[in-house]
């Protein structure tokens, strides 16, 4: 299970990566949601001064850094967004690129 401390402590960690490629994170889902998951852990990704767009590719190689792994893209209907899943500690996450 994934509780939302642990949620606030990798949101955290992935924001220090994030700020070096003009992005920031939020937390979403159930581990917002409902303080926990049994599945997974919603990250969003947005940027901090749309004006400058980094590539999405910067921002994924940044992740796979951090979390010392790739990242897989998912085919999803339920958003009109690029969606990248991977493994930090055990812990599957979902990245949402907005």
């Amino acid at each position: 299970m994934i509780t939302l401390e642990q949620g606030i402590t990798i949101a955290r960690q992935i924001e220090d990566v994030l700020k070096e490629v003009n992005c920031h994170c939020a937390l979403g889902g159930s581990v917002l949601h409902k303080g926990s998951s049994n599945k997974d852990l919603d990250i969003f990704i947005y940027h901090h001064d749309i004006t400058v767009k980094t590539p999405d590719v910067t921002i994924i190689a940044a992740l796979a850094k951090f979390i010392n792994d790739s990242l897989h893209k998912l085919t999803s209907n339920y958003f009109d967004k690029e969606i990248y899943t991977s493994k930090y500690k055990g812990i599957r996450i979902d990245f949402f690129l907005l």
